[in-house]
């Protein structure tokens, strides 16, 4: 018997794949009335649903790998009675890439509905945009197998806040299809009329200008009265040329939908070869999957490019040799509708209704099984490197018999070698297949010791950054485990410990700095204040506490490489790579040159350097060999010291009561 621990990883990881607003009638349907361990699963979810947003959220993958900034999250959950225009928020329904479905109570008329709110940390106008296109989309769209859209509107949710927009809709209280069919325990007519009314709501989408591009069972719920419900337009794509390019995720080139449903041309992310027989397809996938209990192609464990091959190119197996029952009509109606070809594919959903309805009425359906030739010409096509080298290896062979033909009839003696060769030829050729068989099958074994050894590695690499982690080493452990995550993106485990490294050691803030390379910084006294010194003299001061940038101005003609708060935070003083110094008053904005000193030794460049806190002295190390004493609040050089040649100095350090300084060279020596 599993225990309590087994028995909620597994109601856990099944709920996982359903649509989130399935999650509470399943967690009461599958505890049993257990609320110690229904509050388990519970919570599992709610930290699943969080990583997983934070792992897929583009705007903090572009901060980690340092190419932009990540906008603090201000978005919570409105509580129960909160007003949205006319209606009254009950409960969480659900949470989406855009915003979040609550359960709500209209007025007038006095109804339940769902109701969509976008989020304000979505600023994004291409994501506004995808929300806007839902909105239109579904007030498109009037048809019982449709949930209906109420209305659209924007309305201020919070006092002090600017409106939201949000979509009221049907609310659909129902399991998903293939959990309806299971519950129900359908047999094979009942499912087949059921999908049949799935393809009349599609087909009222299409002759509407709306291709869906993610059907699969869990956008297809079904009410208390056995009526299939089509849900989540947010990728759907207008047929019509004035929404062609509505949002960034149906945009030229990027891959939309769930990829065990797409359909072939759909996986090559070209969005001129979709149209409504895409939406077809992925209905004959839904239909194996809702007979059989299993998707028509194993994709597990394979990257996408690997995944979107075997979609273009290999044959699911056929109904009937998962079950024989299944030989005959609804074995040729799968098959065309999930056709690689999408010529010979049903040209509409409405085709494939009228099909599945002429089979359960006991008449000829309309869909004919492929030919001889046809199977025969696919095969050709698909395998024509190996048909070439056998035509070409027939012809070689037919001249040659006809040539120890004509030489068997004038030279008896010869045709008898050639005989022999020919039998020896053959047992080479065995020897070399038998060879060949080997070297495949080691080549196999070592593959898969090779994989073997990949995982192993990989795990071995998440361990060591959580390992890092937890020693406080939180740059290193960031770097191995964003490189695991980017190098296999489906790894569970790498993003579960990312989430736990940010969890515990979560970063305040980034931003990009002055310029492309940044040399130096430091933080203020007050630890209120960040300067950071770059390339081309650039110097950026920013609020420490929100990451804002105060202020920022060209202090040297070439790269800043000392920077230090003086005075109480009253002045920085500035050196660049040319051996130039500076002092500059924080007092004014932009802040203003109290004095500047080129470099003591005229061309030579700068080495290391130290700045006291109070700003009185300064000192630099030159290519020269000279440690030159300059008075921090004047400029004026005090005096200069020669140091021994042969060593470059990389750093310095300074104490102002014990009036000592120590330097390093980069042969790791310190005087």
């Amino acid at each position: 018997m599993a225990s309590r621990q087994e028995l909620a990883e597994r109601i856990f990881f099944e709920l996982a794949d359903m649509p989130p607003g399935a999650w509470p009638r399943e967690l009461d349907r599958r505890c049993n009335g257990d609320a110690a361990l229904k509050e388990e699963i519970r919570d599992l979810l709610d930290c699943h649903a969080r990583a997983e947003g934070f792992l897929d959220n583009a705007e903090l993958l572009a901060q980690s790998l340092g190419l932009g900034t990540i906008r603090p999250a201000d978005e919570h959950e409105l509580a129960p009675g909160t007003r949205v225009g006319e209606y009254t928020v009950q409960g969480v329904l659900g949470r989406g890439g855009m915003g979040t479905v609550y359960i709500a109570q209209q007025e007038r008329p006095r109804r339940t509905v769902a109701v969509k709110i976008i989020r304000r940390s979505v600023s994004s106008q291409s994501l506004v945009r995808r929300f806007e296109h839902e909105a239109d989309v579904l007030g498109r769209l009037h048809h019982p197998g449709i949930a209906q859209i109420y209305e659209a509107g924007a309305a201020v949710v919070e006092p002090g806040q600017p409106a939201q927009p949000y979509i009221a809709m049907e609310l659909v209280n129902g399991p998903a299809l293939n959990v309806y069919a299971d519950e129900k325990d359908l047999d094979s007519r009942a499912k087949l009329e059921l999908l049949a009314k799935v393809c009349d709501a599609v087909h009222h989408a299409h002759q509407r200008g709306v291709i869906h591009r993610d059907l699969k069972p869990g956008n297809i719920l079904v009410d208390e009265v056995g009526q299939p419900k089509v849900l989540d337009f947010g990728v759907a794509r207008a047929a019509d040329a004035d929404l062609r390019v509505t949002t960034l995720q149906t945009s030229v080139g990027q891959l939309i939908g769930t990829l065990p449903y797409m359909s072939p041309e759909q996986v090559l992310a070209d969005p001129t070869e979709v149209d409504t027989r895409s939406d077809v397809y992925a209905l004959g996938v839904v239909l194996y999957q809702l007979l059989t209990g299993r998707l028509p192609l194993d994709l597990k464990s394979r990257s996408i490019p690997e995944a979107a091959r075997l979609i273009r190119d290999e044959s699911p197996a056929r109904l009937s040799s998962v079950n024989k029952v299944f030989r005959g009509d609804i074995e040729t109606i799968v098959s065309k509708a999930m056709e690689k070809n999408k010529s010979r594919r049903y040209q509409s959903a409405a085709d494939l209704a009228e099909d599945l309805r002429l089979h359960l009425s006991g008449r000829a359906i309309n869909a004919k099984h492929d030919s001889a030739f046809y199977v025969l010409r696919k095969q050709l096509k698909r395998y024509r490197g190996f048909v070439a080298a056998a035509v070409v290896g027939l012809l070689s062979l037919t001249g040659f018999a006809i040539y120890a033909a004509l030489q068997a009839t004038r030279y008896e003696s010869l045709a008898i070698k050639e005989r022999l060769a020919r039998e020896d030829a053959v047992v080479s050729q065995s020897k070399a297949e038998t060879n060949r068989d080997l070297a495949k099958a080691s080549a196999a074994e070592a593959a898969a010791k090779a994989k073997a050894l990949d995982e192993q590695l990989f795990n071995s690499t998440i361990e060591r950054a959580r390992l890092e982690g937890l020693a406080g080493n939180l740059p290193r452990a960031e770097d191995l485990l964003w490189r695991s995550l980017l190098t296999n993106p489906k790894a569970q485990r790498a993003r579960w410990a990312l989430w736990e490294l940010y969890s515990r050691d979560p970063v305040r803030w980034t931003v990009p700095g002055p310029n492309v390379h940044n040399e130096c910084g430091d933080i203020s006294e007050d630890g209120r204040l960040a300067v950071v010194g770059a390339e081309a003299g650039s110097i950026g001061i920013y609020n420490a506490a929100t990451g804002a940038e105060v202020v920022s101005f060209k202090s040297h003609q070439y790269h800043v490489r000392r920077v230090s708060f003086v005075d109480r935070d009253r002045a920085l003083i500035t050196v660049a790579s040319d051996g130039e110094s500076a002092r500059w008053d924080l007092s004014t904005k932009p802040p203003t040159e109290v004095w500047r000193l080129p470099c003591p030794d005229g061309k030579a460049s700068y080495q290391a350097g130290d700045i006291l806190r109070d700003g009185s002295r300064l000192w630099l190390i030159t290519e020269a060999h000279k440690l030159w004493d300059i008075d921090g609040r004047s400029g004026a050089v005090r005096g200069s010291h020669v140091l021994a040649e042969g060593a470059r100095y990389a750093g310095m350090a300074s104490s102002q009561e014990a009036g000592l300084f120590a330097l390093g060279d980069d042969q790791a020596g310190v005087s």
